[in-house]
């Protein structure tokens, strides 16, 4: 039997892709919640039609990238080997 880590963990490469996508989706969530168009769509009365195209648009886009985050977080959560 091999020790390699390929043998012991034979979904490295998976696994690595999905740590991969998540990085690279939650820094794209902080740099859209970073802008102020994020800030300001996301304000509870500071503008006088809260309901513009741009602003549901900037929305829906965080709700997109909450929810692939919780997704790739799933995905790795099923690939985590029990320590006994």
């Amino acid at each position: 039997m091999s020790n390699s880590p390929e043998y012991l963990f034979p979904q490295t490469e998976a696994v690595h892709n999905l740590h991969t996508q998540l990085a690279e989706t939650s820094a794209e969530l902080t740099e859209h919640r970073s802008t102020m168009a994020y800030a300001f769509a996301m304000g509870s009365s500071c503008a006088l039609n809260p309901n513009t195209p741009a602003e549901k648009a900037i929305r829906e886009k965080d709700l997109y990238l909450l929810q692939r985050v919780s997704s790739l977080k799933a995905q790795l959560a099923e690939h985590e080997i029990p320590v006994e």
